[in-house]
């Protein structure tokens, strides 16, 4: 049997236990020299099947720790106004939040620009992790005016910051615009998430309008790529 035929009857092997529920979610695979045992062949036949199974979301690799199955992806509706926690718990998950950092400093050029700021104006910028099931699955990048929320750093900021600036600074989020597209996790955002440097991922950007129409904040997310299905209903 050539390479190619035999990395595509490990995949379709793999991917029917792993359908059939043998393998379950969060589960960890056996390892690359016992695959490579069991199908008698190579291991870099075995990481062809793998990593195919990884491109189509079906299983995540860990640093140092191996191959598991991926949970179902989490569904998510750019129009919904619900939170990340509050999604995730409505589809059964187990979201929990971590503040990795947080600063005020003076915008720069671009902070002027994409928060639509005045030169020497102040903003929080916030660096969060997100996680489900205990498993980081997205990275946060988020500037808030500091003008419009003095002293946000003082509450809890692992919660909603919309809940937030609803219930200490009368703002209301009323609108936003998203941007998304593909992109790879570089060394330190693949560390943060506990997966290969220059794995596929999704990367989101939102500007956050309230009900003034006053732009307070400037989001950008960067997901796992096996965690996230967008999903949006048209009418026409």
């Amino acid at each position: 049997m050539n390479s190619v035929a035999q990395y595509q009857t490990i995949h379709n092997q793999l991917m029917a236990e792993i359908s059939s529920g043998l393998w379950l979610a969060g589960e960890k695979l056996p390892s690359e020299r016992e695959l490579s045992v069991r199908f008698q062949t190579t291991r870099i036949t075995v990481r062809e099947a793998l990593l195919q199974l990884e491109f189509s979301g079906v299983i995540y690799r860990l640093n140092r720790r191996g191959w598991f199955v991926a949970a179902p992806r989490l569904l998510y509706n750019p129009k919904n106004s619900a939170n990340f926690n509050e999604y995730a718990c409505e589809q059964g998950r187990l979201p929990h939040t971590e503040l990795l950092s947080v600063k005020l400093r003076t915008a720069s050029e671009t902070d002027v620009a994409q928060l639509q700021m005045a030169q020497g104006a102040r903003l929080y910028v916030l660096q969060r992790r997100r996680s489900l099931e205990g498993q980081p699955v997205l990275l946060e990048r988020i500037r808030v005016n500091a003008g419009l929320c003095p002293d946000i750093d003082q509450f809890n900021l692992d919660r909603s910051l919309t809940e937030i600036m609803a219930n200490h600074y009368d703002i209301r989020i009323s609108r936003s615009r998203m941007h998304m597209y593909p992109t790879v996790l570089d060394a330190e955002q693949a560390r943060l998430l506990q997966v290969m440097s220059g794995a596929p991922a999704m990367f989101i950007s939102q500007s956050r309008y309230d009900q003034n129409n006053r732009l307070v904040e400037y989001t950008q997310e960067i997901w796992r790529h096996d965690v996230l299905e967008v999903t949006l209903d048209q009418q026409y």
